[in-house]
């Protein structure tokens, strides 16, 4: 028997090409291989982005232009990343398999697996075809209404794909299936979501070509160290599963691993990578002195963090460190049942050990206010660190998400839609908000660059006549413009320029600091 597991391609704004590797189905093939013939394909990873036009999309037109120019550049086209769809069915048809297995990690990204499902059922309508991830996770009945969907796995996969297997080999029933969801005759019975009892388990890495995963010249993988997460933020959709430790010794042995195969950037995507600091002290020590780089881009549970675990990491091969923050606000935090700890302590601490450190945050939460943002903004530009700014999206399974009694389209459940769902974010203003974080990031980037400047009145004549031009505007007039890439004529953005304003009069004499090095200036507009 011959099961071929995808990773489809997905269409969006951006495409984070240093985050697509197929972790998930390496565990699957792992688990199953001793059974049948595992072949996998990532129609996602190393092809060159096309443009897409999607209607759905149209009323983002106003702020996703590819015809300006902005040293504060966001999202301009919408493009498909992937393989093109008539290879990918002469790669199904050359594998021949007996069974589909596709990955549906985020539902808006669902119509993009479904239609690798429909190209599996041109090919061979009695191909059976399987779904899973966390959109099936959440909507089991749903996707088997979709008449190209024979299966779908309701949480972590390897136990139901091993005995789905063993069920069609031997053209037994599936009634018994944990996590199996099915029809029959158009009647769908669904299963609880299966959460596995052995998670000591070594990903099927040599499946993959490694030198199409690499972080500028390196190679990377990503790599867990334990399952599931105890806390229950309001904006996560992440399945219910409760927080496991991976083996140490299993840990070894897939470290071990990523090297024979060349590796040298591993990026852990723990949910919560550093809850039991006993068992992030051991991987710390497995690590030390073997010359790796190591990230955590999916955010490290910053509560734990002190200097002496700063200093293992520093050690282990961290260099830069992704720290989810969310929003300085306590009442923030409080309405989405996050953790509250002194940033300001670890962000002095990550300094002294001297690593690049990033900081996450969210804008339009709900409950959350546009000063919100800016006193969140403000504080990280006095920081040694990188703002990240995030876009508040709807995630299925959360419970902001099961609060909703609307019905959403499922393209509408990603970042870069700008959902309004909080009144006091429409789209103008998370755009504004989204244009200062560039802007302190732009900034923070020219003051590491350029020693002797003090003052960030001094910043525009320093740069190309287009920027200076850009600044200068901004400065007066405390709104944002763009270079119309076809007549060269300024354009305004479409801002809120009152919290434009709020943001400099707040700003004021506060000092704006590097992100890589300690210089900073002051803001004195």
């Amino acid at each position: 028997m011959r099961v071929l597991l995808i990773q489809p391609p997905i269409s969006d704004y951006y495409h984070t090409s240093i985050r697509t590797y197929p972790l998930g189905l390496l565990y699957l093939a792992e688990v199953i291989k001793q059974e049948c013939e595992v072949k996998l394909l990532d129609l996602r990873t190393g092809f060159k982005p096309k443009e897409y036009n999607d209607s759905f999309f149209e009323d983002l037109s106003l702020y996703y232009r590819k015809d300006k120019y902005t040293p504060f550049s966001f999202f301009s086209k919408f493009y498909y990343f992937g393989m093109d769809k008539t290879l990918i069915k002469k790669k199904i048809s050359e594998i021949s398999p007996d069974l589909i297995c596709i990955s549906s990690l985020f539902s808006s990204y669902f119509y993009e697996a479904l239609e690798i499902a429909k190209i599996s059922k041109e090919i061979n309508k009695e191909i059976p075809v399987l779904l899973g991830g966390n959109h099936s996770t959440c909507f089991p009945k749903q996707v088997l209404m979709n008449k190209e969907i024979d299966f779908v796995i309701r949480g972590e996969g390897e136990t139901p794909i091993l005995h789905l297997i063993g069920a069609l080999k031997s053209r037994k029933g599936f009634n018994d299936i944990k996590g199996l969801c099915y029809k029959k005759a158009d009647q769908i019975t669904l299963s609880q979501i299966n959460i596995e009892k052995n998670i000591n388990i070594t990903p099927a890495r040599e499946l993959l070509d490694a030198s199409k995963y690499k972080i500028g010249k390196d190679r990377y993988a990503f790599l867990i160290s334990s399952r599931g997460c105890p806390k229950k933020c309001s904006f996560c959709g992440k399945p219910p599963y409760p927080f496991r430790k991976i083996n140490i010794n299993t840990i070894k042995q897939d470290i071990e691993k990523c090297m024979s195969l060349g590796i040298s950037h591993l990026d852990f995507e723990d949910d919560m990578l550093t809850l039991d600091k006993g068992h992030f002290n051991d991987i710390l020590n497995l690590l030390k002195d073997k010359k790796l780089t190591v990230t955590a881009m999916n955010g490290i549970y910053y509560e734990n963090l002190d200097e002496a675990m700063l200093y293992q990491m520093y050690l282990a091969g961290f260099r830069r460190l992704n720290i989810s923050l969310v929003d300085l606000s306590p009442r923030v935090l409080g309405s989405q049942n996050r953790f509250f700890a002194n940033i300001n302590s670890i962000i002095e601490a990550c300094d002294e050990k001297n690593f690049y450190t990033e900081i996450h945050f969210i804008i339009g939460l709900p409950g959350q206010r546009p000063l919100d943002v800016i006193n969140t903004l403000i504080f990280l530009m006095e920081q040694r660190c990188l703002p990240a700014p995030s876009i508040f999206y709807l995630a299925p399974g959360s419970p902001i998400f099961e609060s909703l009694k609307t019905h959403i389209n499922l393209k509408a459940l990603r970042s870069s839609y700008m959902i309004e769902l909080n009144p006091n974010f429409n789209r103008k203003n998370i755009y504004t908000l989204i244009l200062l974080s560039r802007f302190i990031n732009f900034t923070k980037a020219f003051i590491d660059k350029y020693t002797d400047i003090n003052y960030l009145s001094e910043l525009p004549p320093l740069l190309a006549d287009q920027e200076n031009m850009i600044f200068s505007l901004l400065f007066n007039e405390k709104k944002f413009y763009a270079i119309d890439n076809n007549n060269k004529n300024l354009t305004a953005e479409p801002i809120n320029r009152e919290l434009v304003k709020i943001f400099f009069e707040k700003a004021k004499g506060r000092h704006i600091k590097g992100f890589k090095t300690k210089n900073r200036i002051l803001f004195d507009i």
